[in-house]
């Protein structure tokens, strides 16, 4: 019996390996990469026992590992960059290779051909630019940090390189996805120009598959399937787009590597401005002066600046060289628009139901009939001189307009003038200390900031969009010794979509104190109600939706690497907790009315058109409205644990 037992035993455990091996929706993203190779004679036969050591070039740290009877070596868990190969044995001369490359989740193969010689000679060779991709399968493309910022890119997004590589295309409209319990909120009208969010199909792939990943920790905003911070352009090493074959430590359709910077022995800094001002701008001849009548330039400008600073921490009693470094980044945007427009404002006289001066192309009066007021026949009659008395106007309507529209000029059409700000911030911090030869440790910090403020017609209307997004890493790797290292990371991601009006969340119910009927006491709801009119007259009240979409992402990540002979084996677990908070509704959450002419006009078949036509804005003033609606906050709290385990293994991969 103790023997089937045994037996069973085994049988299961040989069934979780392989299913773990074979496992392809794990959830973890990869940031470091390996250096592998093997160590031959001049004859081609492999070299046991010679020590072999790779050196950080920028940092000047170094790991070693001594070769088994395969000659075989093996670097797991290296950050990118660039590093210095050496192979050393007694009756060989030392051999170093220079310059060899290292990218996010890469296998560099550099074998080492020793020359027989004293170890006191040394043969330098430098490694060759090409290199073809053996360790692994996966079908991927790498941007270096350099090739992004030499890309002419406005924004100053990495994410609009991706863009341009083979396989993807702009996942917008219907192909954004809504997942873990969110909800569409529409259009999210004027914030579709200035605020998207680049978001991507690859491969045929749907946008909530994609992953995203800043030093193998999640940067997926988990509503929209989108990357939660940017890192700024002069903050990142290399950007890594796999989209296929790729590990079972992998998840989505595609993945997106971000590795950002990290000081070096030598201090290195940059910096940038870019400036677009009013001077500079053409004359509108659209918009007049109010002084002189002249065509002038509406204000406007757009800066855009930054810079960045690495190098080793010294203070005093302390020297970080060899050990500590540190690395900073920030940019900032700053535009002001000036939207010009010809539109039509409510005429002075309208508001007081003066209609006397409302005529048609050919001078002829346009008359405005009373629906209260009927003749035998049931037809309306127009009102006494075209005029509604001021006991017929409602009062909503009449609060309406002195708690929210500005008087305009006479006439009412008139060239509207509306200045909108945007701001953006985006800080990058990271410190990585080597605690001893086999412990290293490092922290990173990012904050972005997105505030846009677009004015609107009406008071108490604006658009508020308000867009922080944080992500925090601390990452320690333990090598116990040549063949086996363990990484522990540990992160936080936090994105949030605020888009609220400057009247919404606020103390005041602007619905209720003019006097609208069943409107809501949530809060939220609290916005100018939408107004809207059938002709060309200028709608009053919000137009975009309110909306706060907050996600919250803590992540355990802990895999350990061991390598024997020409074999490695990856040990892991990924753990997260989703908590995320959804607020939506669009723009007539404080009410939506429209108004349509229908009962101002004549309802006498006989009587032709113009005449017939009514007014659209004296439907308005009588309260008689053609269609309402209002819409009830959505709120929701989706939150989730995810754990995945993964064992991918690379059997003979460096022969």
């Amino acid at each position: 019996m103790k023997g089937l037992g045994r037996t069973i035993f085994q049988a299961i455990l040989v069934t979780i390996c392989v299913c773990l091996l074979l496992t392809t929706s794990g959830l973890a993203q990869r940031s470091t990469g390996t250096v592998a190779g093997t160590v031959l004679d001049p004859t081609g036969a492999v070299v046991s026992g010679a020590k072999v050591t790779v050196t950080n070039m920028g940092t000047n740290v170094a790991r070693t590992f001594v070769t088994d009877n395969s000659g075989a070596f093996m670097f797991p868990s290296m950050d990118p960059g660039r590093y210095r190969l050496t192979a050393e044995k007694t009756g060989f001369k030392e051999t170093g290779v220079n310059g060899v490359e290292l990218s996010v989740d890469q296998t560099r193969r550099v074998d080492l051909k020793l020359a027989i010689g004293k170890t006191t000679e040394t043969v330098e060779v430098n490694a060759s630019a090409l290199h073809v991709e053996t360790g692994t399968a996966d079908v991927s493309s790498t941007i270096s940090g350099q090739d992004i910022r030499s890309l002419p890119i406005l924004s100053r997004n990495y994410m609009e390189a991706i863009g341009w590589r083979a396989g993807v295309t702009p996942g917008y409209g219907s192909s954004t996805d809504w997942v873990q319990g969110w909800v569409s909120p529409g259009s999210h009208g004027a914030w579709s120009s200035t605020s998207s969010v680049t978001n991507y199909n690859v491969g045929g792939g749907r946008v909530s598959q994609n992953t995203y990943a800043v030093d193998g920790l999640t940067n997926t905003n988990t509503a929209y399937g989108s990357s939660g911070v940017t890192p700024s352009m002069d903050a990142i090493e290399e950007v890594k787009i796999e989209t296929s074959y790729y590990s079972s430590e992998s998840k989505g359709t595609s993945m997106v590597n971000v590795t950002t910077k990290s000081g070096t022995n030598s201090y290195h800094g940059s910096g940038f401005e870019s400036y677009r001002g009013a001077p500079l701008q053409p004359t509108d001849p659209r918009t007049a002066d109010p002084v002189t009548g002249l065509p002038y330039k509406p204000p406007y400008s757009y800066n855009q600046y930054g810079g960045s600073f690495g190098g080793p921490i010294r203070v005093p009693g302390f020297n970080g060289r060899d050990r500590t470094f540190f690395f900073v980044s920030y940019e900032g945007m700053r535009f002001r628009d000036t939207s010009v427009s010809p539109v039509n404002q409510i005429d002075p006289a309208w508001r007081t139901g003066d209609f006397s001066n409302y005529k048609d192309a050919k001078g002829n009066l346009i008359l405005i009939y009373d629906p209260a007021n009927l003749d035998p026949l049931g037809n309306r009659i127009p009102f006494p001189g075209n005029k509604i008395p001021g006991d017929r106007i409602a009062s909503q309507s009449s609060n309406y307009l002195q708690m929210f529209v500005p008087t305009a000029a006479a006439g009412g059409s008139q060239v509207l003038a509306l200045t909108n700000r945007y701001n953006i911030g985006n800080l990058t911090l990271r410190v990585d200390h080597n605690i001893s030869d086999h412990d290293k440790l490092y922290g990173r910090f990012n904050l972005q900031t997105t505030d846009n403020h677009e004015a609107s017609y009406t008071k108490y209307s604006d658009g508020l969009l308000n867009m922080p997004a944080k992500n925090v890493a601390i990452v320690h790797t333990h090598i116990f010794g040549p063949r086996l290292v363990n990484e522990l990371r540990l992160g936080y991601a936090r994105t949030l979509l605020g888009m609220q009006l400057d009247s919404s969340g606020g103390s005041h119910n602007y619905g209720e104190e003019a006097g609208f009927a069943n409107v809501s006491s949530d809060p939220m709801a609290w916005a100018v109600p939408r107004i809207s009119f059938r002709a060309n007259l200028i709608s009053l009240g919000p137009s975009l939706s309110v909306e706060s979409d907050l996600t919250n992402t803590y992540q355990l990540y802990d895999v350990a690497s061991w390598v024997r002979g020409r074999h490695s084996w990856k040990f892991g677990v990924d753990v997260r907790r989703d908590r995320d908070r959804v607020s939506k509704a669009n723009s007539s959450v404080s009410g939506a009315l429209r108004f349509w002419n229908g009962y101002t006009g004549s309802n006498n078949p006989l009587v032709p058109s113009p005449p017939q036509a009514g007014n659209y804005f004296g439907d308005f003033l009588l309260g008689l409205a053609s269609y309402a609606r209002i819409a009830v906050p959505y709120r929701n709290y989706p939150s989730s644990w995810q754990t995945a385990f993964f064992c991918p293994a690379r059997l003979g991969s460096q022969s």
